[in-house]
């Protein structure tokens, strides 16, 4: 939104001020172009590109995803290290666990739907949840654990998807990547 009064107009080496305010409606970056026209010679309209992000209250809930020893990023399409998102090769018809921590780091409970924690993508039947959170409401700094096996079905690398659903108001779903081979 521009606030206040522009001139209409501007003499030779006279400047004018065009204050504008963010007021995000949605989580999220968002981007926006403020353009101002003009009678001069060879530039009739000025453009400035302008980007923020809306980002959710302290006082809402905010969930944070841990594998190992680094938290997990939601939407990250790649497994990294120390996330316990890449669960090394294995042999075909063998199984591993890897056990998850979720943590609510904002200022209201944070409420799983621990009924639609799922696993989807290519290879998807290869995982499975085996442990659900036994949560379903986190207090804030509260946190509970669930965990996914791999059990690869043939050779080569084989990922999916996990998919936590929750209240929190800009990371729902959670989604991130697991990646698994198999010998």
């Amino acid at each position: 939104m521009v606030l206040g009064d522009t001139p209409d107009e501007l003499a030779p080496g006279e400047s004018a001020t065009i204050m504008v305010r963010y007021d995000p409606t949605a989580y999220g970056k968002q981007r926006a172009n403020v353009s101002v026209f003009s009678s001069a010679v060879g530039r009739a309209r000025y453009t400035v590109k302008l980007a923020g992000s809306g980002v959710a209250p302290a006082s809402a809930p905010d969930i944070a995803i841990t594998g190992d020893t680094e938290t997990i990023r939601a939407g990250d399409r790649k497994a990294r290290p120390g996330t316990g998102t890449k669960l090394g090769g294995v042999e075909v018809g063998q199984t591993v666990e890897q056990t998850f921590t979720i943590r609510n780091r904002g200022g209201s409970a944070l409420t799983l739907d621990t009924m639609f924690f799922f696993i989807s993508g290519v290879h998807s039947l290869d995982y499975q949840i085996t442990v659900r959170p036994p949560a379903s409401t986190l207090d804030p700094t509260r946190t509970t654990t669930f965990a996914v096996s791999f059990t690869p079905s043939e050779l080569g690398k084989r990922k999916a998807d996990i998919i936590v659903i929750s209240n929190d108001p800009d990371e729902t779903p959670f989604v991130f990547r697991v990646v698994g081979v198999g010998r």
